[in-house]
C-alpha cells in the first residue's frame, strides 16, 4: 500500500493560485478599458498607449498560461503519488520535470492569438477608427425597417425592456438586438411563445435561448458611446 502523503501545504499554494488567476482575468479586463480611454483622450501617442497595451495583455495572458501549466503538473504528480511506494521518490523533481514537459511547447504566437488579445487589437482598432466600426454594425442583416441598426442611426435601446442595453443579445434568426437579463426573462415566462418583441419582425419562430448570441460589435459601440458621454460631462 502506498505511503499517505501530505499535500496540505500544496493543496493551499493551488488555492493561492486559483485566487492569483482570478486576479489576472480581473487585470485583463482593466486593462482593455484604460486602453480604451488612452486612446481616446490622448490621439497623439496613440500609438505609443497601443503598443504599451498590447504588451501589458500579452503578460496577463503568459501568466495565465503559467499558472495553468503549474496548475496541471500539481495535479499530475498527486495523482502519480497514490500509486507510488518507494517513500523517497522526490516529488519536487518529479513536479519539475513535468512542468518543463508542459512549457516546452509554449510559443509566443499562441500569446498574441488568445482571444483577450485579439479583442484587445479590435477594440483599440475601432478606437482608432470609429467609423469603420460604425460600418460593421451597420452591415448587419436587417429584416424590416423598425430593426435596432439602420444605415442612418444605431439604437442602443432594448426594444422589449425600453432600457439602454448594457450586454446586447443578437437574435441570430433575425438580427435583432436585446438587452441580455430582459429577453432571457421574457423568454422563461413566455416559452413556447416567445417570438421577436420587435413589432413587425418577420421571424415568427418562438425565441429559444439558444437563437441568442452576444453581439460583441455593439456591445463596444456602447462602451465607448457611454465613455464620449462621460468625457461629456
Amino acid at each position: 500500500m502506498p505511503p499517505a502523503r501530505n499535500f496540505g501545504t500544496v493543496d493551499q499554494a493551488v488555492k493561492s493560485i486559483t485566487t492569483v488567476d482570478e486576479y489576472i482575468k480581473v487585470g485583463m479586463e482593466i486593462a482593455n478599458e484604460v486602453a480604451m480611454d488612452f486612446v481616446e483622450h490622448d490621439t497623439e501617442h496613440i500609438e505609443e498607449h497601443t503598443e504599451q497595451f498590447r504588451k501589458l495583455m500579452i503578460e496577463f495572458v503568459r501568466m495565465e498560461r503559467d499558472l495553468k501549466q503549474f496548475q496541471e503538473a500539481v495535479d499530475f504528480v498527486k495523482e502519480q503519488a497514490k500509486n507510488i511506494t518507494e517513500p523517497r521518490v522526490n516529488l519536487e523533481a518529479m513536479l519539475d520535470q513535468k512542468l518543463a514537459e508542459l512549457q516546452q511547447g509554449n510559443k509566443d504566437h499562441d500569446l498574441v492569438q488568445h482571444e483577450k488579445v485579439l479583442e484587445l487589437n479590435q477594440r483599440l482598432a475601432e478606437a482608432k477608427n470609429p467609423e469603420s466600426a460604425l460600418k460593421t454594425l451597420q452591415m448587419a442583416p436587417i429584416e424590416d425597417e423598425d430593426i435596432e441598426l439602420t444605415q442612418q442611426t444605431i439604437s442602443t435601446r432594448c426594444p422589449y425592456t425600453g432600457s439602454e442595453m448594457v450586454v446586447p443579445m443578437k437574435n441570430k434568426l433575425c438580427g435583432h438586438n436585446y438587452e441580455r437579463e430582459g429577453i432571457i426573462n421574457y423568454i422563461k415566462q413566455r416559452r413556447k411563445k416567445a417570438k421577436c418583441p420587435v413589432s413587425g419582425c418577420a421571424n415568427e419562430k418562438p425565441m429559444e435561448i439558444s437563437d441568442l448570441e452576444e453581439n460583441k460589435e455593439l456591445k463596444r459601440y456602447i462602451e465607448r458611446k457611454n465613455r464620449q458621454a462621460g468625457k461629456r460631462k
